[in-house]
Parts: structure tokens; C-alpha cells; sequence
């Protein structure tokens, strides 16, 4: 080989490996930009959420608000569920918001509502019997779980849990050994489940409320007569013909006759009236029911239709007089 075909062979090397580092140094690049404008894309992905969130967390804050204002334009001396805070037509009717409202043939941009219950209107599930817990359709595994959930964790009742059984999970974990504090802490107990818990349960007649409609932790324990279900008014020990009557009387619909208030109780004076309840119906009821709450939970639900975004709040309240105090406020399964 001459020296002039060596050195034009030594050229052409480097050439080569000048070509190698050059596509490689391209190809790094390619991957960064790639890398870059992914990265750039999910942040503006995330800002995008972020910026709905919170849009839907303002909305809920507005939902909470008409609804503690529907709860405050009831004047009269008495709750019923025929009364507005209770039934209540879409908001997206009502022109809140724009937001709300559907234009033409372009949906809503955001679908929200509402809904209001009666904490006392349910029993109390920790000042429940046994025998009413069962009468409100528990099981006997779940009323042992129930109570071995609140007990010392070691003695635990036929069918029910210990700490040998929490702590065989994973996360392991103990009972709480304390009464309930809020109802949902149900979920963390053998034998409940988030079906049961919201609804509609699996019942030996078909389907039953869930848990959050007939059980709560909150109030005195009194019941309200005129909104509790008619399976609340059977765990209070009335007859049958007395749940049937006091059903019967406080029935209002589109369907009724004169004013609501001629189907609703006012006073122990009205439940005395009332033909067809026995003596001893009538003491059971004495001391035991209210007739105008105090206590009702909001449960607010706000979605953003193109993403599916949704927020669901809980919020427990107390109605004193004219103004309504926020007891709790979380964020709901």
C-alpha cells in the first residue's frame, strides 16, 4: 500500500466515525425534543386539570350554598320531604350559571346537583339496639362486626372481627375501640361494603337504601316523624297498623288533596289525634320524636362533561334559627 492510499483510507475513517458521532448526537437530540415536548404536553395537561378542579371545587362551594339557602326558606314548623330543600328540580333549569346551561344543539359544559337529606330521619346507629339494627335489615355478622368494630379488639362476638382479623390485612390495621365518630367509617369494617354503604343494598324483598340514607352518627337520637322512612319508623317499636298510619297521613304528592300542611305532624298534640294509633303507640312515640330538624347532610355533585372530572362533597349541617353552621365538610367517595 502507497503512503498516498493510507492516508486517504485514514480520512475516510474518520469520516466515518465523524458520520457515527453525528447521527448519534442526532438521535440524542431527536429523543430530548421528543422527551421535551412530552414533558411541555402533560404539564399543560396537568394545568389544564388543575384549572377544572378547582373551577369544580368554586362550583361546589356555589351548589352548597343554594342548597343551604333552600334549607333556610323553610319557615314553616316542620321539615317534610314534599317541602323544596327535599324536592328540587335541575339546576341547570333554574339559570345559575351559564356554565350549567345548555345552548342549542352544545351540551352543558358542567352538569351539577344536589341533594339533601334528614340526619334525623335516620337511626342512630349508635344508640341502635340489636334488634333494631336487624329490623333496619343488617345482618347478624354485620351488627357482630359492628360492635366489635367499637369494642376492646380481643373479645370479639359469633360472626364477627378482632384484631387478629384486621391485622391480618394488608395495610394491616385495628379496630377503632371507640363509638363511630362519622358514618362512613363503616367502610373500614368486615362485612360493609361501598354498595351497601351508598345503595341500593341486595335485600331478602329486592333492593333497600343504602346505609347512608337510613343510619347516622349525628343529633340527639330523636326521630323526625314526618321525613323518617317508613323502615326507620319500624325499628321505634310501633305496631304495624301505627308505622301504617302515620305512612298514610303524612303522604303528600301531586296526587293529594289540600295543603301540606294537613299531612304533617306539628306537635305531640297531632300524633294524639291521629285515629288508628293504639295507647301504647302513642307513648312510644312520646320523647322519641322531633318534628323540625336540626341536623341534614348535603351531598354535592359537580362534573365537567368533556373530561368526566367529577367532585362529590359531603357536608353535614346544623339549622339554628336563621343561620346554618358547617359541622363537617369532606370530600365523598
Amino acid at each position: 500500500m502507497t503512503l498516498a492510499t493510507h492516508s486517504t483510507s485514514r480520512r475516510a475513517g474518520r469520516r466515518g466515525s465523524v458520520l457515527i458521532l453525528v447521527l448519534f448526537v442526532s438521535v440524542v437530540l431527536g429523543f430530548l425534543a421528543v422527551s421535551m415536548t412530552y414533558r411541555s404536553a402533560m404539564i399543560l395537561r396537568v394545568s389544564r386539570q388543575q384549572a377544572i378542579l378547582a373551577k369544580l371545587d368554586a362550583q361546589a362551594d356555589s351548589v352548597s350554598a343554594i342548597a343551604m339557602s333552600r334549607l333556610m326558606e323553610n319557615t314553616d314548623d316542620f321539615d317534610h320531604p314534599a317541602q323544596p330543600w327535599h324536592t328540587h328540580g335541575p339546576l341547570a333549569a333554574e339559570g345559575w350559571l351559564d356554565d350549567w346551561t345548555a345552548v342549542g344543539d352544545q351540551a352543558a359544559t358542567f352538569v351539577a346537583n344536589y341533594r339533601i337529606t334528614d340526619e334525623e330521619s335516620k337511626l342512630h346507629v349508635l344508640m341502635a339496639s340489636s334488634e333494631s339494627l336487624r329490623k333496619l335489615g343488617m345482618s347478624d355478622d354485620q351488627i357482630a362486626c359492628l360492635f366489635d368494630y367499637m369494642g376492646d379488639g380481643e373479645y370479639g362476638r359469633p360472626g364477627g372481627a378482632t384484631n387478629s382479623y384486621y391485622q391480618s390485612l394488608s395495610p394491616p390495621r385495628r379496630n377503632k375501640g371507640a363509638p363511630l365518630e362519622t358514618l362512613d367509617e363503616l367502610l373500614a369494617i368486615k362485612e360493609f361494603t361501598p354498595a351497601d354503604y351508598w345503595g341500593p343494598r341486595v335485600s331478602d324483598s329486592g333492593t333497600a337504601p343504602g346505609w347512608a340514607e337510613l343510619l347516622t352518627t349525628a343529633g340527639s337520637g330523636m326521630v323526625n316523624i314526618n321525613t323518617a322512612p317508613r323502615v326507620v319508623l319500624e325499628t321505634l317499636g310501633l305496631s304495624d297498623e301505627g308505622v301504617g298510619q302515620i305512612d298514610a297521613y303524612r303522604r303528600f304528592d301531586a296526587y293529594s288533596s289540600g295543603q301540606l300542611d294537613n299531612h304533617a305532624f306539628r306537635s305531640y298534640e297531632d300524633i294524639k289525634q291521629l285515629q288508628g294509633l293504639s295507647e301504647a303507640d302513642r307513648a312510644m312515640l312520646a320523647g322519641r320524636v322531633v318534628f323540625k330538624s336540626e341536623r341534614f347532610r348535603i351531598v354535592v355533585t359537580v362534573r365537567h362533561v368533556p373530561t368526566g372530572l367529577t367532585r362529590r362533597v359531603d357536608i353535614l349541617v346544623r339549622r339554628s334559627g336563621e343561620k346554618i353552621d358547617v359541622l363537617q365538610r369532606r370530600w365523598a367517595l
